[in-house]
C-alpha cells in the first residue's frame, strides 16, 4: 500500500512539474511576442496576432495595442494631410 501511494505521489508530482514547465514556456513565448510587438510597432504599423498568445490577459492587451496602432496610423495620416495642406498654402 505504501509503495502504491508513493508511486501515485511521484507520478502526480511529475505530471504537475511537466504542466508547470509547459505553462511557463507558453507564458514566456506569449510575453516575448508581446514585447517584440512594441519594438516592431515603433518602426512600422504591424499588429500583433492574438492567436499566437496563450493567455487571455495577453490577448486582451494585444487587442488594445492593435487599437493603439490603428489610432496612431490615423493620426499620422491626418497630420501628413494637414502638413501638405499648410505647405501648399505657403507656396501660394
Amino acid at each position: 500500500m505504501r509503495i502504491y501511494s508513493l508511486g501515485i505521489a511521484a507520478l502526480t508530482s511529475i505530471v504537475l512539474i511537466l504542466v508547470l514547465i509547459k505553462s511557463f514556456a507558453t507564458f514566456h513565448r506569449a510575453f516575448a511576442n508581446f514585447v517584440m510587438f512594441f519594438y516592431r510597432c515603433k518602426r512600422q504599423y504591424q499588429k500583433i496576432d492574438t492567436r499566437q498568445l496563450g493567455f487571455a490577459e495577453f490577448k486582451s492587451l494585444a487587442e488594445l495595442a492593435n487599437e493603439m496602432v490603428e489610432s496612431r496610423q490615423d493620426i499620422e495620416a491626418r497630420l501628413a494631410s494637414v502638413e501638405a495642406e499648410l505647405a501648399s498654402k505657403k507656396v501660394t
